[in-house]
């Protein structure tokens, strides 16, 4: 498959090396997830003046957590591009897109990809 920049044609690559980048960086997601654990599940204590734990907890893991939604998306947006006609490089597999083929002929939704975009994009 041909590597692109900016939409544009570059070094040819192979989807096993896109998708050994992508699985990288899901591992290093767990990772960051993983160690927060230590600082976010922690006990509250608090007194009647406001004197609770720090938010700051809380703040990591959820940026961890925009993270990974983030690169979801993008992984999603990358197969979503691959899937289109002119490109056709990536195939969609969801039971729809099987089934619309069935009904108009060279036509496959790339329903899947648009779900993944649109739930992990909203985040």
């Amino acid at each position: 498959m041909a590597g692109r920049t900016h939409r544009q044609h570059a070094l040819p690559i192979t989807f096993g090396l896109k998708a050994a980048v992508w699985v990288e960086e899901l591992r290093r997601d767990r990772e960051r997830i993983e160690e927060s654990k230590e600082r976010v599940l922690v006990g509250t204590m608090g007194g009647a003046v406001g004197s609770l734990a720090d938010a700051d907890r809380w703040t990591e893991f959820v940026s961890v957590m925009a993270m990974l939604a983030a690169k979801l998306e993008r992984m999603a947006q990358g197969v979503y591009a691959l899937q289109r006609p002119e490109i056709d490089e990536v195939p969609s597999l969801s039971p729809w897109a099987r089934w619309a083929a069935a009904q108009w002929l060279k036509k496959r939704n790339p329903q899947f990809c648009d779900s993944i975009r649109t739930t992990w994009g909203a985040l």
